[in-house]
């Protein structure tokens, strides 16, 4: 029993670093569908999609259920992650999908797939402004720093680069972290 326990904490251990270890995405964007005809829902069998309250709460309020209701198809979100991208989120009033990814390229890949209509960056990852940041960004502290009660180490200054003043106020006003002795 000690062993299995030792055993699954060493390799819950290892998963943990190996995700720390991987650079985040730096780039997501939104890629719109044309339509939905390769959905495997049907508009006559709504409650293989909706939720029993939601297809009531429509009929109360006198509304149709319409294709704005179906999921984003399924083999549109296969072809889309096959080209190598994390997907992030699918938005079925919208008929979209975001994703994540280093590699633009993979976006150009996907925007000549026959139902993409179009796509759009809608974020970029902050760029570290020093070293100790980017090793923060990357899931973790420089190699060999321990992190101790959320303080800087060091002598290093918070973010922003500016020393708090007394009741944790840096010199430009902002508010950083939580109040002290509160």
């Amino acid at each position: 029993m000690k062993k299995r326990t030792l055993w699954l904490l060493a390799l819950g251990l290892s998963t943990l670093a190996a995700s720390a270890a991987e650079p985040q995405d730096t780039l997501k964007f939104r890629i719109s569908l044309t339509d939905k005809n390769a959905t495997e829902y049907s508009l006559s069998k709504p409650e293989q999609f909706l939720s029993q309250k939601a297809i009531e709460r429509r009929q109360r309020q006198g509304l149709a259920i319409d294709s704005t209701d179906l999921p984003v198809c399924k083999t549109y979100i296969d072809q889309i992650r096959a080209k190598g991208v994390k997907i992030i989120v699918a938005g079925k009033w919208e008929n979209f999908v975001t994703v994540s990814t280093n590699d633009t390229t993979l976006i150009e890949q996907i925007a000549a797939l026959p139902f993409v209509s179009a796509t759009k960056r809608v974020w970029i990852a902050p760029k570290p402004k020093n070293m100790d940041e980017m090793f923060r960004m990357m899931g973790g502290g420089r190699p060999g720093q321990q992190p101790q009660g959320g303080q800087p180490q060091g002598g290093q200054r918070p973010e922003g680069g500016q020393q708090p003043q007394a009741g944790g106020q840096p010199q430009g006003g902002q508010p950083q972290g939580q109040p002290q002795g509160g």
